[in-house]
């Protein structure tokens, strides 16, 4: 099968914030797909279609499955080199991380997003950015093609 690469920005935004939401191609597609269907992609501003993609995607969180190293692997091609790390956090940081630092939305919107205290929100989102350099500078970050077992967990201390 021969795949264009989409060249819309604002979907392009939408879908890395919904596979860093995810950890999830299928997810992430599932969730954009959702959005798109229900109120059309010309119908939305970027910022609106990221916003509903990411609460698509938080709201259909159930347990999150333990991702192989080959499908953290196969995310991780799809998301520029500096966003790899991300898929390593657990969910609870990666989902500050993704709300806070790259959709760049209030607190108080994520805490009623996530149903937590906006005090939580924000000693999450300095946990996650910590944890993001901290891999960055062990060099623990997620190649291209290869990850090993030990690569795919990472320790919030």
């Amino acid at each position: 099968m021969n795949h264009q690469p989409v060249q819309n920005e604002p979907i392009c935004a939408a879908f890395t914030a919904a596979i860093l939401l995810t950890g999830s191609v299928h997810a992430a597609e599932a969730a954009l797909l959702c959005v798109i269907r229900s109120a059309g992609a010309g119908e939305l501003s970027g910022a609106e279609l990221q916003n509903k993609v990411a609460v698509w995607a938080i709201g259909s969180r159930g347990s999150e499955p333990r991702r192989s190293p080959e499908e953290l692997a196969r995310v991780s091609r799809l998301l520029p080199a500096e966003l790899r790390n991300v898929l390593l956090l657990p969910r609870n940081l990666r989902y500050c991380f993704v709300l806070r630092l790259l959709m760049t939305l209030p607190r108080e919107m994520c805490a009623r997003l996530l149903n937590r205290e906006s005090a939580a929100i924000e000693r999450d989102t300095c946990l996650a950015a910590r944890a993001v350099a901290r891999i960055a500078q062990r060099g623990k970050c997620v190649p291209r093609q290869r990850v090993h077992r030990s690569e795919s967990q990472v320790l919030v201390a």
